[in-house]
């Protein structure tokens, strides 16, 4: 199976810019969480589908997903996912 990779002539975040890339994507889909878009419980989409989305590498969708999950908004769970928490399941982020 050939898995084509997005154009990156135009990436939808700068990567020279001051704030980090992955950081930018992470911030996007908290967006998305709070909004409904993503509703308590719903899987996140797969590190794949998030890096051809955002046009990047899937370490850096790695990377945003964990930073959520370090702020307590998702939960990983190994082989099956990402899972938004219930507003009342989160943890506050260490601080």
């Amino acid at each position: 199976m050939v898995m084509l990779m997005p154009e990156r002539d135009n990436p939808r975040f700068d990567p020279r810019g001051r704030r980090l890339v992955y950081v930018q994507i992470a911030d996007e889909i908290a967006a998305r969480i709070e909004d409904g878009t993503y509703p308590p419980e719903s899987r996140l989409p797969a590190l794949e589908q998030i890096a051809v989305e955002y046009g990047t590498a899937r370490m850096t969708a790695r990377r945003a997903i964990r930073h959520l999950a370090d702020l307590g908004l998702v939960e990983i769970v190994p082989g099956k996912g990402t899972y938004v928490l219930a507003p009342g399941n989160r943890r506050p982020p260490p601080g």
